[in-house]
């Protein structure tokens, strides 16, 4: 059996764990049409759990379709359209078809055949081009078709990493967006993003004009006991026994976190068939080295990341590390953190929560598992 743990790609197949309890919630809104905003810490697999709910309603022959787009890395209202435009290329597996949704009264959109270009599902090579003069235009053609396309079958779009969207111009185009949206009877949407702080603000703000148009699925953290049966099977599978005790402290070392996790078993299953012999003590000598290599590989990012803090941020995180992220604000933890005022914490803490560094779940925490690891290992107590 290959190896099954994957962390630098989208985890599908063997490589999935779990998420039952959220691909049912998908599917129960996409049979709705109701819209859903869901927002994770970053790699805690959302695109992951994304693509496999459209697996599964794929598989299941629903009348539902699916299109996944995703925003990261757009800049403006013209990059999201042709975003949206590349994704409507999922819909359809023949070039006949596409284009006979594609010219029912559009106005933007040109179709240029070519041979770099080929459908996903087979047919025709062909691409297809925007004529951007009017991007309000464009993307009522782009809504167009998506309309006359759920007049067919219910439809659910995905757009990962949404908060993108927030930059684009000062909110005038969410405005423009929600009108499109909010009369689309057949269709779900999947806001998804890593981003807490943007995408709370978008959907939680009441002047945003996406206040309130989505129900909000925070994706939680994979029970152990799934984690458990997951990993015991696979490794089953390849006649490797390991400890459930072993599994569980990986599981709690790593507090859960999906790729950490599949990053430390994806080495663990490249160097125990190699052992004659497996006991506890060499389980724990192999679970170092990997803890180590792992650590080595961000050293530089690591490095970077701290050069860019002030020197309170990093007061401030250490306080964190020192309070286990409670009463802050407290004089006691002030001293232990040389930092003279509750208004130097405070912008520090806010800072930190919106370049993504920290997030608060009750306690501040830090969200990246490994970096607290590593600076476990090098900042003075």
């Amino acid at each position: 059996m290959e190896n099954p743990f994957v962390y630098h790609s989208l985890a599908s197949g063997v490589s999935f764990c779990n998420r039952a309890k959220e691909i049912e919630t998908i599917i129960r809104y996409a049979r709705t049409s109701h819209n859903l905003l869901i927002y994770s810490h970053r790699r805690f697999g959302k695109s992951s759990l994304i693509l496999k709910a459209f697996d599964v309603i794929k598989k299941a022959d629903l009348d539902i379709r699916t299109i996944h787009i995703d925003l990261f890395g757009t800049l403006s209202e013209q990059d999201f359209c042709i975003k949206l435009h590349e994704g409507l290329s999922q819909l359809e597996g023949s070039m006949q078809k596409l284009l006979k949704f594609f010219g029912r009264g559009v106005k933007q959109l040109n179709f240029t055949l070519g041979i770099e270009a080929l459908f996903r599902d087979g047919g025709m090579p062909f691409t297809t081009t925007l004529e951007a003069r009017d991007l309000e235009v464009l993307l009522s053609d782009l809504m167009k078709i998506i309309n006359h396309y759920a007049e067919k079958c219910r439809l659910i779009i995905a757009l990962d990493e949404f908060q993108e969207v927030a930059a684009y111009s000062g909110g005038r185009f969410e405005k423009i967006l929600r009108a499109y949206i909010q009369t689309q009877n057949r269709v779900s949407y999947i806001f998804a993003g890593s981003q807490q702080h943007l995408l709370s603000e978008m959907f939680s703000d009441k002047s945003r004009a996406f206040y309130n148009l989505a129900d909000t699925l925070l994706l939680p953290t994979i029970e152990e006991k799934e984690y458990l049966m997951w990993l015991s099977d696979l490794f089953s599978q390849n006649n490797i026994r390991i400890p459930h005790g072993f599994i569980r402290e990986i599981i709690n070392q790593f507090k859960n976190h999906p790729m950490l996790i599949q990053r430390f078993f994806h080495q663990l299953w490249e160097i125990l068939p190699k052992k004659k012999q497996i006991n506890n003590q060499i389980l724990e000598e192999i679970a170092n080295g990997i803890e180590l290599q792992m650590l080595q590989a961000k050293e530089l990012d690591y490095q970077n990341l701290w050069q860019t803090l002030t020197l309170n941020q990093k007061r401030t995180i250490k306080l964190i590390l020192l309070s286990g992220g409670k009463k802050m604000f407290s004089i006691t933890n002030l001293v232990r953190a040389g930092i003279s005022a509750t208004s130097i914490l405070d912008r520090a803490l806010k800072s930190l929560v919106a370049n993504d560094v920290i997030y608060k779940n009750g306690n501040y925490c830090l969200y990246d598992v490994l970096f607290e690891k590593w600076l476990k290992k090098r900042l003075t107590y």
